[in-house]
């Protein structure tokens, strides 16, 4: 074999051994949703194996953050190690419009800014939701009544008395 050859075998296994770079993913499951709908918001944390819990006070101003679930993942295949957390957030938008998602902090990284178009329900879809209401509760003051329940067990009193 040629030195070049075993210099480029040599180089590519000296690649391939270095530890990976942490790198951060995001994306969101839609780039456009109607008013009532909610998103998820995905987040790869390639290159570690520890979660941490994420500060998502920034998205409170436009989003209701309805949950989030985290998962790590590791393999090592062939003498190759790789590992990464993923982060799903699901958010619910408070206000119609083009909003921004900004930038979350893992680890010593940030996601991207993304954006989401929040469109306004139609009449149509409006009307069909008020629809589905089907029962109205009414309370009065007016009259109040007052049931008195009272339960006993004969045969616990049975077994007492001997």
């Amino acid at each position: 074999m040629s030195l070049f050859a075993r210099l480029v075998i040599a180089s590519l296994v000296a690649l391939l051994t270095l530890p990976a770079q942490a790198e951060v993913i995001s994306l969101l499951s839609s780039e456009s949703i109607e008013e009532l709908e909610s998103v998820r918001l995905a987040i790869r944390h390639v290159g570690t194996r520890q979660s941490e819990t994420l500060d998502l006070a920034m998205l409170n101003r436009d989003f209701h953050v309805m949950g989030s679930n985290t998962s790590s993942q590791y393999q090592y295949i062939n003498g190759r190690a790789e590992s990464w957390v993923d982060y799903q957030i699901t958010l619910q938008p408070k206000r119609t419009g083009k909003l921004t998602i900004p930038p979350i902090k893992v680890g010593n990284e940030r996601t991207k800014a993304m954006q989401l178009e929040v469109r306004k329900l139609t009449e149509s879809a409006r009307a069909k939701i008020a629809g589905l209401i089907f029962y109205e509760q009414e309370f009065s003051t007016d009259e109040v009544y007052v049931c008195l329940l009272y339960t006993s067990d004969a045969a616990d009193e049975e077994d007492s008395v001997d």
